[in-house]
């Protein structure tokens, strides 16, 4: 990190963080317009994309922590735009997406397993609610469900825009969880090309990549973990597993 950035304010490290979000964001938009073109889908139901605008909470955390679920259940622009066919001519999609990523508040006053996991995990290591990224395997969603594979891994593995690789170099995570569930391993695969899965218990996985934090881990959806009783031994384990490696005393870089 260059001493000028050690300087700067979260808030001003999520605003150039989001300017280095933003032209790929703008890019990857029309890559999925001209990938849904080509496989003649636009009238299928493709959520808008899941676009990150990071809080400057993240940037203030002392353990800097990305979560990874399957897909969004529906993800509008706006009330008058549900699915993305409906959006396709206007300019101002990319911006829609990002506010409507920052009116989410990371699923504030949402009660669901995987949003009481988040924040149950953040907690953890740090202290505000906005402290960590919330990404999706999936980039988009189609019926409100995982897409179907065509569209999987065409618009989130596709050598030719490895959106995800890209985010998690831009905002740095140091611990990143996969809440993947029934999201097959071979798109995991497709994604992470060269991963290797490293078992640890009988619910947890380190994913080793070169593009991933030593700190990356796999395990069940948190609605499953909580019907077989893990739910809280997988927070205690990775919380344990950081911070054996790492003094939580003083902020990670």
């Amino acid at each position: 990190m260059s001493p000028t950035s050690e300087i700067l304010s979260s808030k001003e490290k999520a605003v150039s963080a989001s300017k280095e979000l933003k032209p790929i964001y703008d890019a990857y938009y029309s890559y999925i317009l001209d990938f849904l073109k080509s496989k003649n889908a636009y009238h299928r139901n493709i959520s808008f994309p899941l676009f990150i605008e990071p809080f400057p909470e993240y940037f203030d955390s002392k353990v800097k922590l990305m979560i990874i679920g399957k897909e969004t259940f529906s993800w509008p622009a706006s009330v008058n735009l549900p699915v993305l066919r409906d959006g396709i001519l206007n300019p101002n999609i990319v911006e829609l997406v990002l506010r409507n990523y920052s009116y989410f508040e990371l699923g504030k006053g949402k009660h669901s397993p995987f949003w009481q996991f988040c924040r149950k995990l953040n907690r953890k290591f740090n202290k505000s609610d906005k402290s960590f990224i919330w990404n999706n395997i999936s980039k988009v969603d189609e019926n409100k469900t995982t897409p179907k594979w065509d569209i999987l891994k065409g618009l989130s593995a596709n050598d030719s825009f490895p959106i995800i690789k890209r985010e998690i170099a831009i905002l740095k995570p140091r611990v990143i969880v996969f809440l993947t569930g029934s999201i097959p391993d071979s798109h995991l695969y497709n994604v992470f090309k060269g991963l290797k899965l490293v078992v640890l218990n009988d619910v947890i996985f380190r994913m080793v990549h070169s593009s991933l934090p030593y700190h990356s881990y796999k395990t069940q959806h948190p609605k499953s973990l909580r019907v077989r009783g893990t739910f809280d031994r997988v927070i205690e384990y990775i919380y344990a597993d950081v911070s054996k490696e790492d003094s939580l005393e003083q902020p990670l870089i």
